[in-house]
């Protein structure tokens, strides 16, 4: 059977899958046959998320069952609310490198309310740490309201996801 081995991101919507397993190999693009019999291992697809990579299924000649519509990258979508009262101007959105904060996106208040971010892919086992930090016009902290994740994970590994506040932001932790 084949198995995606890594996602990378090469352009805003454009990415790199590569994958393991038997040669000759069957690539689908959400249910459309893309490669037939290929013996690339590699490809880049272009999607139309630039956050969010298109679902790809590949398959070699040990799988014998029918094509499945694929199940996305495991990674998290981080979701947040605002208030008008809060006198927020943007939201840095940061993930934990291991030795500091890095910012991956800044999001403007414009008054929509709700606000969304879709992670980079998570390879299996891997522990991701993010945040989302509300600035005013100074650079004053402040809070993101009503935060809501939700983890998209491969079937059947079973996500993990936890969650600290550390004053005055929360930092979500995730395993795939």
């Amino acid at each position: 059977m084949a198995t995606i081995t890594d996602i990378i991101q090469t352009a805003p919507q454009s990415w790199q899958y590569t994958w393991s397993g038997t040669a000759p190999f069957d690539v689908w693009n959400e249910g459309d046959l893309i490669l037939n019999q290929t013996t690339d291992t590699s490809l880049i697809v272009s999607g139309d998320d630039s956050e969010e990579p298109p679902a790809l299924e590949v398959r070699d000649v040990a799988d014998t069952e029918d094509a499945q519509n694929v199940q996305w990258p495991p990674g998290l979508t981080l979701q947040w609310h605002s208030e008008e009262a809060d006198s927020v101007d943007l939201y840095l959105i940061q993930e934990w490198t291991g030795a500091a904060w890095v910012t991956r996106q800044i999001a403007i208040e414009e008054g929509r309310g709700y606000y969304r971010h879709t992670t980079r892919p998570q390879t299996d086992g891997e522990e991701l740490l993010w945040r989302v930090v509300a600035l005013d016009q100074v650079g004053n902290e402040g809070n993101a309201r009503a935060f809501t994740v939700a983890e998209h994970v491969r079937n059947p590994d079973p996500p993990r996801i936890d969650s600290d506040y550390v004053k005055p932001n929360l930092v979500i932790s995730a395993r795939a």
